[in-house]
């Protein structure tokens, strides 16, 4: 039984992975767009609309990695 919990929680920490990768993709994607409309301020549109993104996307990582922490020692 324990060795399906640890095969459960290395797949759900690789799908974390691997969603944390994405969102960090779409981030620079987003901020590529909105920038490419206002040429003449595309560093600070990307950097706005990047971070805006990115810093949500982390957090939101960030406690999804704790939870599966948690879920996996119970």
């Amino acid at each position: 039984m324990e060795d399906q919990m640890d095969y459960a929680t290395t797949v759900a920490h690789k799908l974390l992975v691997l969603t944390m990768n994405l969102l960090a993709i779409a981030a620079v994607c987003a901020g590529m767009y909105r920038a490419s409309f206002v040429p003449d301020e595309f560093t600070p549109v990307f950097f706005k609309t990047f971070f805006a993104v990115l810093v949500p996307s982390l957090v939101l990582g960030w406690c999804a990695k704790r939870w599966l922490r948690a879920r996996g020692q119970a």
